[in-house]
């Protein structure tokens, strides 16, 4: 179901988008003013809406999704055009870029949902055997995306996926870089849901900023690492936690026993694909030198395969986003003191057109300072592949690794001595795609990650549950005070080592050999007061024959409880009342005039200040009989009809 009224005019005019999107987020400050303080109430609303706990619903969650896939499926054309006034990017490559993915999102949440939101039992250690000990997964609450514009979709929208799945409400800041799409992502957004779900902030530096300025419960970043410490630092004024999917120089590995042609065709697709501004695009090649020419010519070849010998020509080929990062390249370029092996064109400032361009450098060269985020592939020599990886490790970590060759050991060698966000081998970014991989950085490329179950455990809370039973309690009773030094020495025993379950057990044998060997230990133990006996326990007194007795009376009475206690108006607050803690004593006592029979047929005289090996096994197996005993009242219930002639219309009191 659609949020807000009809919406037949909406985003059709792309040019009256970017019109209101400036009149939106001029500078006059009186407007300023008012866009800074909405903030704040879209941030308090949607954490009141938060409270209410409709989003932890799992029928609310697919709602939304669903949503969301209906919006993508009907406006499609209005979003892929956006990005094509945005980047002169495609439209069918915007598609298959950005859309598909996240329908493919979009599903996986769907199929996944109640699985994931579940509870996941863990593994249990010896300690926690007879306890429930699980996972309980929660939404953190308000979640803030801020996106990029190289990819203004699939940067909002893989992130929001994983979000909206997990349970939280939303504020998306898309780039204000891009303002077609942002224009259009608000447009949409504001029909399809509620803004105290998920709403959008356009603007630039201080819509951002004054977002910063509210607590968040999680906030993702996409961009470079210059923001990403501002965003950092403000993050930790509320201790949020933070994602952040930055870049980096991916290098590519080419090795001597790697297809060429198949190699260029892959590099040069995920290189020059968006016109190099992909944080995961291959951003250098480091070859051999006797390699070397081979490969770059095979590069030229796939270029005027793909883009032709006029790529400015080519609906495939795309722009550079703005005249400041066109300049930014163009300064690059005019630094470098590198051999341009390769140019498809003239640069063009006013059509933002940067052309292929294949260039040897050396390692400290001005195109290998930073990121290039841009359609130029420095070449660097090396005399092998060992010195390939110590380039690699001198520099910082990357988000991507590429290697192309046909060798397992040296991917091993690489994966093992290389850090970086991913490893791909013998191909490039496709590891984007492939949702049940995580996607993020490491050191300076990012922290964090996202894509599939990792991206719904980023914006879940993962809590721990520990559930124990009133039974058992003596098999610990070593940790109550008094802390002898025999009670901290078997404490520690117990404690200070991790002893794992056998794995191909299962678990109704486990649970029988743990009470087996809790009589074992306790037999071995023989300590004061580490298992407390219950009350008359430690000692008997008294005549035999009058406990006997008693024990037989009470033996009675709990036939009675069994059956069912009956009880008048007076009675039912007293008698009725005490079953329980009559109950407990009564088995107790069973137990303690038991152990003396046994005892005195034995000739055996109790000990009231040691605690016997006989006398903790017995301890034990008494409580497994009150746990029983317990059970079986707990499932009675209320009977009248085989009391009737006896009880005389009087109430029959049984325990549930």
């Amino acid at each position: 179901m659609r949020w807000g009224s009809d919406r037949s005019h909406c985003c059709r005019d792309l040019r009256d988008q970017q019109m209101r999107y400036r009149s939106k987020h001029c500078n006059d400050s009186s407007i300023s003013e008012i866009r800074l303080r909405r903030v704040v109430e879209l941030v308090e609303e949607q954490r009141a809406y938060f409270s209410t706990g409709i989003t932890t619903k799992l029928e609310y969650r697919r709602k939304q999704l669903l949503n969301l896939k209906q919006l993508l499926i009907e406006e499609t054309d209005v979003l892929t055009k956006a990005v094509y006034n945005d980047l002169k990017r495609s439209s069918k490559l915007t598609y298959s870029l950005e859309l598909n993915v996240v329908f493919v999102e979009i599903d996986y949440m769907l199929d996944n949902l109640e699985q994931w939101s579940s509870p996941e039992p863990v593994k249990k250690t010896f300690l926690s055997l007879l306890d429930t000990v699980a996972i309980v997964k929660e939404p953190l609450g308000v979640v803030l995306i801020i996106a990029p514009w190289n990819y203004p979709l699939s940067l909002v929208l893989l992130p929001l996926v994983a979000a909206m799945a997990a349970g939280n409400t939303i504020i998306v800041k898309p780039s204000e870089y891009a303002p077609f799409t942002s224009a259009a992502l608000y447009d949409l957004f504001s029909h399809f849901f509620d803004s105290r779900f998920l709403t959008v902030v356009n603007g630039g530096i201080a819509e951002t900023t004054n977002l910063l300025k509210e607590r968040f419960d999680h906030i993702l970043y996409t961009g470079n690492s210059l923001i990403a410490k501002v965003i950092m630092a403000a993050a930790a004024q509320h201790l949020t936690p933070v994602t952040l999917e930055l870049g980096g120089k991916s290098p590519v590995i080419v090795e001597k026993d790697a297809n060429l042609e198949v190699t260029s065709r892959r590099i040069v697709w995920g290189k020059w694909t968006n016109c190099g501004q992909t944080c995961i695009s291959p951003d250098y090649v480091l070859v051999t030198e006797t390699l070397k020419t081979a490969l770059v010519n095979e590069f030229i070849q796939r270029l005027e395969e793909f883009y032709s010998s006029e790529p400015e020509k080519s609906d495939d080929y795309s722009r550079i986003i703005n005249e400041k990062h066109f300049d930014r390249l163009s300064s690059l370029l005019a630094r470098s003191n590198g051999q341009i092996l390769y140019q498809g064109g003239k640069l063009n400032r006013g059509d933002l057109f940067i052309p292929p361009i294949i260039i040897a450098v050396s390692a400290d060269d001005a195109l290998m300072e930073d990121e290039i985020f841009g359609p130029i592939l420095p070449i660097i020599t090396t005399s092998g592949f060992d010195e390939a990886i110590s380039f690699i490790r001198s520099r910082e970590k990357p988000l991507a690794i590429y290697f192309f060759t046909r060798s397992e050991r040296k991917v091993q060698q690489l994966y093992a001595e290389t850090s970086s966000g991913s490893v791909t081998v013998n191909d490039v970014m496709l590891q984007f795609l492939v949702d049940t991989l995580p996607f993020g950085g490491v050191g300076q490329s990012g922290m964090g990650r996202y894509r599939g179950k990792f991206g719904f455990d980023t914006f879940t809370n993962q809590k721990a549950l520990l559930i124990r039973s009133f039974f058992g309690d003596s098999l610990l009773a070593m940790r109550y005070p008094p802390l002898t030094d025999k009670k901290f020495k078997h404490l520690k025993l117990l404690t200070e080592r991790r002893r794992p379950l056998p794995s191909s057990l299962p678990n109704w044998l486990i649970r029988i050999l743990f009470l087996v060997a809790g009589v074992v230990c306790g037999v071995a133990l023989q300590v004061d007061n580490i298992y407390h006996l219950m009350a008359s326990g430690s000692s008997v007194a008294g005549d035999d024959k009058s406990r006997m007795g008693n024990c037989r009376e009470r033996k009675g009475q709990l036939d009675r409880w069994v059956r069912g206690v009956e009880c008048d108006d007076t009675d039912i607050a007293g008698q009725c009342a005490g079953v329980p803690s009559s109950l407990q004593e009564l088995t107790q006592e069973m137990a303690v005039d038991d152990d003396q029979k046994n005892w005195n047929k034995e000739n055996t005289p109790l000990n009231e200040n040691k605690v016997t090996c006989w006398q903790v096994s017995q301890n034990i197996i008494r409580e497994i009989r009150q746990e029983v005993t317990r059970q079986v009242l707990a499932e009675l219930t209320i009977n009248n009809s085989d009391e009737s002639d006896e009880s005389d219309g009087r109430e029959v009191c049984t325990l549930k």
